[in-house]
């Protein structure tokens, strides 16, 4: 049995679970153990299990999932795929990430990041994670959000609504969350399309004492 499990899990890590549909600007991948990024070009826009998938100031991608999971990851964002077999756990390191997915009865989908733990079954879902809050809204569907700190202390999040998550024990319903989610979409849509600005030239000064 043992055996059994180790070429199973092998197998699941060999295997790609996702692939990056369309993308714009810098956009690249991290695997595990390598120093640098490669390009999405190098790999054919193939995901798997611990790879990091990292938008730049101008990127935008979109990942298909081998389940029909869509996941658009806006700029500046980093998305973790944790893990990958009768459902997905994935972790937003950063940035705002938007979810849409399929009911599957007995799947198991689960959004990580540093202050939330978010279970899915069927929904579409904007995830903005921060150093020390996540904001999520509900776009369509339900899905349950807890603290990392205690999944136990979970909540229900409907069509519509929204919540936050920081450091306290209980996420908390807070009517700013959709206005900065969305503000924040527009902000890094249009940044797609605008070139960065030129960098300052450097000046030297002399100290003279």
């Amino acid at each position: 049995m043992l055996v059994l499990f180790l070429i199973l899990l092998s197998l699941s890590f060999s295997q790609p679970v996702g692939n990056v549909e369309k993308y714009w600007g810098g956009v690249d991948i991290f695997k595990p153990k390598a120093l640098r990024p490669v390009s999405v070009e190098s790999v054919n826009g193939k995901l798997y299990v611990k790879d990091i998938l990292r938008t730049k100031r101008t990127g935008k991608a979109i990942v298909k999932f081998i389940d029909n999971v869509r996941v658009t990851i806006f700029p500046e964002s980093r998305l973790y795929i944790l893990a990958y077999e009768k459902g997905g756990d994935i972790s937003v390191k950063r940035g705002l990430v938007k979810f849409e997915v399929e009911r599957i009865s007995g799947k198991r989908y689960r959004i990580i990041t540093n202050t939330a733990v978010i279970g899915v079954k069927g929904t579409v879902l904007w995830v903005l994670a921060l150093p020390w809050t996540t904001f999520v809204y509900v776009e369509k569907g339900v899905v349950n959000v807890a603290p990392k700190i205690n999944v136990k202390k979970s909540v229900s999040v409907r069509s519509g609504e929204t919540v936050k998550v920081g450091a306290g024990i209980r996420p908390i319903e807070s009517e700013e969350v959709k206005p900065l989610i969305v503000e924040s979409a527009i902000e890094k849509q249009q940044n797609l399309y605008t070139p960065p600005p030129p960098e300052a030239p450097v000046r030297r000064f002399l100290i003279c004492k």
